[in-house]
């Protein structure tokens, strides 16, 4: 075992509560996620693929106001809900035929609940996609679900994180957070939640900036627990 997972290992020791993100965190679905929002809805609904679309989903927003702005963008001839649920549908179809575990996250949460600690997922998929998801995956073992959704706010704001908190009755130093994604990472650490990044071929090119930010970064579980 290197030193830096030792180190990881002995960190999450110090906190009562261990939060994850799911997609690309637990599970490596991003691709899957893109593929569907950004090149499948358009063709489901018969409209030339635009590429405004992706960066506005950038924009800290969540998955019920990214359905809103692809019908104001395209003038899409349907309904929220109608994009939602299509969303929701085919995501549900990869995640039980194509998408996998990242490497050792059973036995990795498994140890931490071994080890007494409360687990959090806090996630921007919407809620009853998730439950199916976790229960595909043999996921059901946290003690919390948060999602943007139930929140109410996306997981760039801070007030997301601060929320989380107060539901949890805990304080930020009590903490730690295991996440893929650059703007929720930072989100989180301006609330001195304490971070490590999940490094994958989409957001590597940021490495040095989650060091930053993060006190740990891994590209998957398989040497943790």
């Amino acid at each position: 075992m290197n030193k830096h997972i030792k180190a990881l290992i002995e960190e999450t020791k110090k906190y009562d509560v261990v939060m994850f993100d799911f997609d690309s965190t637990i599970v490596d679905s991003l691709k899957y996620w893109h593929y569907v929002q950004d090149k499948l809805t358009f063709k489901h609904f018969n409209i030339k693929p635009n590429k405004e679309f992706y960066k506005k989903r950038q924009d800290k927003i969540n998955i019920k106001q990214a359905a809103q702005v692809f019908i104001e963008l395209t003038n899409a001839k349907t309904t929220e809900n109608e994009v939602l649920n299509f969303w929701h549908t085919e995501m549900l179809k990869y995640y039980t035929t194509k998408i996998k575990p990242l490497k050792g996250i059973h036995k990795f949460l498994l140890y931490l609940k071994d080890s007494g600690k409360k687990l959090v997922l806090a996630s921007a998929t919407e809620i009853n996609l998730l439950k199916k998801a976790l229960t595909h995956f043999n996921l059901n073992i946290f003690d919390e679900i948060f999602t943007e959704l139930t929140i109410g706010c996306c997981k760039a704001c801070p007030e997301f994180f601060t929320q989380c908190l107060t539901k949890l009755k805990i304080n930020n130093n009590n903490v730690f957070f295991f996440e893929d994604s650059f703007s929720s990472i930072t989100s989180a650490f301006s609330v001195n939640i304490a971070c490590c990044a999940i490094i994958h071929k989409y957001n590597k090119k940021r490495l040095k900036d989650f060091k930053n930010i993060s006190k740990f970064t891994i590209r998957n579980y398989k040497k943790l627990g």
